[in-house]
């Protein structure tokens, strides 16, 4: 625009904004911190220019420098702010509390005033108190924490005070005395991990904090992966007390109680178990323990579990099964003949070959094959059609594209009499879902089954007619 525009505009800029510094202060802290805009700043978009993410923090800092020295201006500003909407107080309220001749008292006095009202608490302005007072007395910060603690309007709170400074061992064996005391939940104890809290922490600081959480239910044990999660996001290694936690949680019998009501538990399932993999953590017994727990969400009482954490068992089953085949077959073979309908059916689902690679292996194509075809010999009939559920049924090459696996033609020699085979390869070469026409998924099929139509099997050579003359009939 022209300059002169320009200028107008600015200075109307200047004409809107209050005057009082604590006015101007909720101004810059009522958005979040890109929501207000540097007007200096060329903005002119046909460069490319980084938009300034600090400017409202910086701006609410510098009011905080000016409102810090007037001691009404003060009073005004805690009245507002302790139960202010503002969504980037933070900043402001940490200066606050760094520019104060006693975190203590001011912290008190913030506390009195939301005593006196049954306004919504403004927990980032507690925190950033609690975070300013702890960057420069962190004994000033742990009284803060006890004040809050005492207050009926933050006690609920007392996680979020905590974890806004920067935790110490002393913190955690408070965290485990609220726990005790059922003055917080298991799940409030996670956030405490968020932005690398734990980070700095060693494993025996956390260590009483994930035991006590160990001890407190299906919640606590989730919360435990979770922590241990974000703690190996941080970088950090195992260490052998953190193994033993984890071993621990993972077995216990409660871990999957309220799985369908925590939907990170899948990833921080899988997460930790291909970590113990990978650091050789996971011996024989353990691991015999473990793939009972992982094949327990198959159970009949534990539909939503089973399909909030399918995936995650079949990832970490197939983490397992490179270093235990048999000890994952043992207790996979065991529920493919059970009596109950449904644990058949959840098994069979979970081991079968992925919705986006129907026609790949399942993760039980893993185990060795003398090992399942053992057990399908002894019961052709009934057993020899799960075997399809998680073998590969085609590869591409260059020279012929889609061919025949070889695994699955052996296998078809052996037991294409059976006519459940033939079925349960037809399914397997079904698409589970698509979109459009369905004509390029079967078409390239017709050249497939063309081999076929000369097996020494004269049920196969009769199957791949039948299915050539169907594609044909759908295309």
């Amino acid at each position: 625009m022209p300059e002169d525009l320009g200028r107008e505009v600015r200075a109307y800029f200047d004409e809107l904004m209050p005057a009082d510094p604590v006015e101007q202060a909720i101004l810059y802290t009522h958005g979040w911190q890109s929501d207000f805009h540097d007007p200096d700043l060329d903005y002119d978009q046909t460069q490319n220019l980084e938009h300034d993410y600090d400017y409202m923090a910086r701006k609410a800092i510098e009011l905080a420098d000016l409102i810090s020295n007037d001691p009404a201006a003060m009073d005004r500003t805690l009245e507002y702010f302790v139960s202010s909407d503002g969504k980037a107080v933070f900043p402001f309220a940490r200066r606050l509390a760094e520019r104060a001749p006693s975190v203590t008292t001011l912290f008190k006095t913030a506390v009195d005033k939301i005593e006196q009202t049954q306004k919504t608490r403004n927990l980032g302005f507690f925190g950033g108190l609690i975070a300013g007072g702890d960057s420069r007395d962190p004994q000033a910060a742990r009284d803060c924490i006890r004040i809050a603690l005492n207050s009926p309007r933050l006690k609920s709170d007392a996680i979020s005070m905590i974890g806004s400074s920067k935790l110490q061992s002393a913190d955690i064996a408070l965290v485990v005395s609220l726990l005790k005391s059922g003055d917080i939940k298991p799940w409030q104890c996670v956030s405490l991990s968020y932005g690398k809290g734990m980070a700095h922490l060693e494993s025996k600081d956390i260590l009483p904090l994930l035991s006590e959480l160990s001890q407190s239910g299906s919640d606590g044990l989730i919360a435990v992966m979770e922590i241990v999660t974000m703690i190996l996001h941080g970088g950090a290694e195992l260490t052998d007390d953190l193994v033993s936690v984890l071993q621990s949680v993972l077995v216990d019998p409660k871990l999957f109680d309220g799985a369908e009501e925590h939907r990170s538990m899948g990833y921080d399932l899988e997460r930790v178990i291909k970590t113990l993999v990978r650091g050789d953590k996971v011996k024989v017994q353990f691991a015999i323990a473990l793939i009972k727990q992982l094949l327990s969400v198959c159970a009949p009482e534990r539909a939503n579990v089973f399909h909030e954490l399918s995936r995650s068992v079949r990832d970490s089953l197939r983490a397992i099964i490179d270093r235990y085949p048999r000890e994952v077959w043992s207790s996979v073979a065991k529920l493919l003949i059970s009596s109950d309908f449904l644990v058949r059916h959840r098994i069979e689902n979970l081991v079968m070959s992925e919705h986006d690679n129907y026609m790949g292996p399942g993760f039980l194509f893993a185990i060795p094959a003398d090992i399942y075809l053992e057990w399908a010999r002894k019961n052709p009939p009934q057993r020899a059609s799960l075997v399809m559920r998680w073998l590969p049924t085609t590869i591409k090459t260059e020279a012929d594209g889609i061919v025949w696996h070889p695994a699955l033609e052996s296998f078809v020699v052996e037991f294409g009499n059976e006519p459940a085979v033939l079925g349960a390869l037809w399914r397997r070469l079904q698409p589970m879902s698509w979109y459009g026409s369905l004509k390029p998924h079967i078409e390239p099929q017709i050249k497939l089954l063309e081999s076929w139509t000369s097996h020494p099997r004269d049920k196969v050579r009769q199957w791949a007619r039948e299915r050539i003359n169907w594609i044909r009939n759908q295309v």
